[in-house]
Parts: C-alpha cells; structure tokens; sequence
C-alpha cells in the first residue's frame, strides 16, 4: 500500500477519527439544543419550605382514574338483600270527613205530612191565602218544628142569602214537611279525619355488595402522565399546598429566579426551565416575562458559558415562534 503524503494509510485514518471526534464535541459545547427533559430536579431552583415566590408557582398533577380497591354499589332496596324493617304508615292524611251538613244543601225530609181543611162560611175581606195561612199556623203549632210547606189546592165556595148578602167558605190543601235530610258530601264543616296508621315491612336502602356499578377516581401516581402544568400565584410552599387542596402532585417549583440564584450563568438557565415550563403551561403572559428576561441576560452575557449563551438564544428563538 502507498504511502501519501509521507505517512501510512493507517496513520491518515486514525488522524480522520480523531478530527470527526473533535467536531462531535465542539458541537456538543457550543450548539447543545434545549433538553428533551427537564432538570432532574423538579424544585429548581432549590428552595426551602419558607421559600417567598415574586412569581408563578408551577405544579403538575396526576391524572384521575378509578381506583379498583374502592368501589361504588349499587343502592337497592331488595327485602332479599337489605335489612327489613317495621314501620308505621298512614292511610290517611289531612283529609277531611264525609258527612251531612246545612251547608251541603237540603237533600229531602224525615217527615211529611198532609193538610187539608175547609173553613167556615165567612162574609168578605176574606180569601184562599188567609185560609191556608191559617191552616199553616194550625199544623206549625202542632208539629213544634219549621215546616217547609206547599199549597197542593186551593179553591172557595160563595153564597147568597135572601137580603143579597154575599158569604165565602174557603178550602186548602197543602203538604208540609220537617226534619230535612242534608246532602253527604266531604267538607271542612265535618273536621278531618284521624290518620289511620299500619304496620308496613318495608326494606331498607342498603348496597348489592355482588355488582360494583363505578369506582371512586382520584389523582394519583398510579394513574399514569400527569397532566399540563398550570401557572399559580402563592407567597410560599404551604400557601400553594393550601391552594392546590391537592397533596397528589408530581412536582411543584417556583418560576421565578431572581433573589435565588447568584451565578449569572446558574440565573440564565433557570430563566431558560421557566420559559419552557410556562410555554407548556401555554402561559401567553408568563412566556412574555421570561422572554424579557432572557433579552436582558443575552444582552449582558458577562458570566455566561458558551453553551449557555447558545441555549439563551435558542430558548428566544422557541419563545419568539410559542407567541
């Protein structure tokens, strides 16, 4: 095999390698692309529990779904199954008695009786109705009671006498009647009745422990991906617990990075987790206030890796395209 260039063709190929490895690297430090995952460590920034947060507090939930250990039953009221019970239940309520009453109207009479009568002969200022008036005060004084009465006939014989003076006899005949029988009816006038109570077996409410219809559904670790993560303003850890009423959470972490961070280089890549935490959030206005802070920290890149430089402007360039 020729030598090229003085050296042995192995030679070249080692020297190859080695320069393909060096472009890996280079590219590596300088054009590193945002990471596919965040930092390991959820809280960071680190913080403590007396944390004080001047931003948004994110946090990721875990998804609902069922939890086979507590099942929902059916409610039933089978005797078969529940518990069978006594109890007392009324027939009637609130409703008033059946009877006879003045108020129901006058149905027909107890009693009844017939009344006819002619009168004496009578000289004038006399007539048919004087007679049964009269015929009417007899019966009334002897019956004792109201009378409803009716005139069934009526008529007058007259006469003359041999000096031409003129005589009347009257006669009536009338039905009277007393004791009225009232309508039956249900009314108020006759009180309510009395509640008539019975003994019923009846089952009670209880579970078909045989056939779960659900199962109660909560958020949990168990329960898979958690879901978006959501911007959330609160002083400190406990204020944003107090909140969330949630203690299933993934994570939780304060968005902000000022008066945390001191290093200019640590401070840049906490702003770029922020902005991509809120760009998941889908948080127009949280994206805005990092992409300002990431304009004044590209602008000052005193501090700053080479890496982190190229991963502030990246992290612009996604903001830029997100708003």
């Amino acid at each position: 095999m020729p030598k090229i260039l003085g050296a042995k063709w192995w030679e070249l190929i080692g020297a190859l390698v080695g320069v393909i490895g060096l472009v890996i690297t280079l590219k590596n430090v300088f054009f590193s692309d945002i990471p596919a995952v965040l930092p390991e460590d959820p809280h960071y920034p680190p913080f403590s529990e007396q944390t004080v947060c001047v931003g948004d507090w994110l946090y990721q939930e875990y998804r609902f779904c069922e939890d086979n250990s507590k099942p929902i039953y059916e409610k039933i009221t089978d005797p078969e199954i529940c518990v069978v019970e006594k109890v007392k239940v009324q027939d009637v309520e609130n409703q008033y008695k059946t009877c006879r009453h003045p108020s129901h109207g006058i149905a027909g009479y107890e009693k009844s009786e017939i009344y006819e009568n002619w009168s004496g002969w009578r000289s004038g200022g006399y007539d048919q109705m004087s007679w049964c008036n009269q015929l009417l005060s007899s019966a009334q004084q002897k019956i004792g009671q109201p009378l409803e009465w009716e005139i069934l006939e009526r008529r007058e014989q007259s006469e003359k006498d041999f000096l031409g003076r003129v005589s009347y006899k009257y006669f009536c005949k009338m039905e009277v009647q007393w004791e009225p029988i009232y309508h039956t009816a249900q009314s108020k006038a006759c009180g309510l009745e009395q509640p008539k109570t019975d003994d019923v077996e009846i089952a009670k409410t209880c579970i078909n422990p045989d056939s779960p219809i659900e199962y109660e559904r909560s958020r949990r670790k168990q329960c898979g991906e958690s879901l978006k993560i959501k911007p959330l303003s609160a002083t400190d850890v406990s204020d944003l617990l107090t909140q969330i009423k949630n203690e299933e959470i993934a994570w939780y972490k304060c968005a902000t990075c000022d008066d945390l961070i001191e290093s200019p280089n640590e401070y840049a890549e906490c702003l770029i987790a922020s902005a991509y935490y809120y760009m998941e959030a889908s948080s127009t206005a949280g994206m805005k206030i990092m992409k300002s802070k990431l304009v004044a920290r590209k602008s000052n890149p005193k501090g700053l890796k080479n890496k982190t430089k190229k991963r502030v402007k990246h992290q612009l360039q996604n903001l830029k395209e997100a708003l």
